[in-house]
């Protein structure tokens, strides 16, 4: 259904970073260099079967390497986890940030706001509860 690559060719050799194929239920993308001049390959391709595993798609990306008469195809199982852990670790980022506010509301008081860091925030809270126990201390009264 569609097609699209940009490349650069320098000393023989031929880079591109974003091959894309689509399909109805397929995509590929791939990125790599095909020397031309040595007539060897080193290129990840990573098709998707888009209507497996739920609908969230399936991916093993292959690396193709070595001579352009024999090279060897082999799974990249490197890669194919590391999209996986990376989702992982995004879903464990945004729970973590959720409970450190939750915390931060909890036991210090703190209310976070878009426009203010965390840190900037946590700051505040500690300033205003310093300079209160500092009055409580001197014995000043709040105007």
């Amino acid at each position: 259904d569609k097609l699209t690559a940009t490349y650069t060719i320098e000393n023989g050799n031929l880079q591109n970073n974003d091959l894309l194929v689509l399909l109805s239920s397929f995509q590929a993308d791939g990125e790599g260099r095909i020397g031309l001049g040595d007539q060897d390959i080193d290129y990840l391709f990573s098709p998707t079967l888009l209507k497996a595993n739920s609908g969230q798609g399936l991916s093993v990306p292959v690396r193709v390497r070595g001579p352009w008469s024999g090279p060897s195809i082999l799974p990249d199982l490197s890669k194919a986890l590391q999209s996986e852990i990376d989702v992982k670790t995004d879903e464990i980022e945004k729970k973590a940030k959720k409970e450190l506010r939750k915390k931060l509301k909890q036991e210090l008081g703190v209310k976070l706001d878009k426009d203010k860091s965390t840190e900037d925030a946590v700051k505040d809270a500690l300033e205003d509860k310093a300079a209160e126990e500092l009055q409580r201390l001197l014995g000043v009264k709040k105007p």
